[in-house]
């Protein structure tokens, strides 16, 4: 470990405990927990996909208009691509792991306005996914 990350590790520990020792002289203790188990990320991203609420409210639209073959090949074809996009988006991430993800690998790679632009489709996507629910 280089001589510079050793130090940025014992400044951030130094602000932690200098975090705590503030709250503490305010007769609060510190009570956040930023770790997220396997579990809690298991239920808050099945929470946001909701797959058997879309599939159900939906599925007579794709049945209607396309039959089982429309379902069948819409379904191994989307699922593709949707493994290819999450086949990227891991590699992104494992090369800057940050919380704000999408929003700052957009204004790295890309520049501060696809960064922008990133955070607000994210946003108006997330909005329709809900109301489709």
């Amino acid at each position: 470990m280089p001589v510079d990350d050793r130090t940025a590790e014992t400044n951030n520990a130094e602000t932690n405990n200098a975090d705590e020792a503030t709250l503490r002289r305010l007769g609060y203790v510190q009570v956040l927990y930023r770790e997220m188990g396997g579990f809690s990320n298991f239920a808050i991203s099945f929470t946001i996909i909701s797959i058997l609420a879309g599939c159900l409210t939906s599925y007579y639209i794709a049945f209607n208009n396309g039959g089982p073959v429309a379902i069948t090949w819409g379904w191994l074809l989307v699922g593709g691509f949707c493994v290819l996009v999450a086949m990227a988006m891991g590699e992104i991430a494992s090369a800057m792991p940050t919380a704000g993800a999408l929003y700052f690998w957009a204004s790295k790679l890309g520049g501060p306005a696809w960064g922008w632009f990133t955070g607000w489709f994210n946003l108006v996507g997330q909005i329709a996914v809900t109301a489709a629910i």
